[in-house]
């Protein structure tokens, strides 16, 4: 595990919250609902009840409770880079397309540079 964090351009931060992706499979609209285990700059990763595969791209909204405890929403887009089934969940890891920035996340990059504040 270690040596998979040095590899990784930016911490991950435990976030309270949810996400729903939002993809096409054969030609028809999908939406699941999922929990968030992680976020960074570049990358989430949740929970689902059901795989997906790797490279489908996904649009998500990210709900979650920021550092003054109340609940905002985000919008970004990904990639599915990792699916792995752990006990009755799915653990799926998604990189974004862009990195999450204070134009286009305005809450979700506040709150993580809150929450890096707090790690030094």
């Amino acid at each position: 595990m270690e040596q998979l964090n040095k590899k990784r351009k930016h911490r991950r931060y435990t976030v309270t919250g949810s996400a729903d992706l939002k993809y096409e499979r054969q030609g028809q609209n999908q939406l699941i609902h999922a929990l968030i285990t992680d976020v960074s700059l570049s990358g989430i990763g949740l929970y689902l009840d059901g795989p997906l595969e790797d490279t489908i791209d996904v649009s998500l909204n990210i709900t979650f409770i920021s550092s003054d405890g109340s609940i905002k929403t985000d919008a970004i887009n990904g990639r599915i880079v990792y699916s792995r089934k752990f006990k009755d969940v799915y653990f799926t890891g998604i990189q974004f397309h862009k990195e999450i920035n204070i134009i286009n996340q305005p809450s979700l990059y506040e709150h993580l540079d809150a929450i890096s504040l707090l790690d030094k």
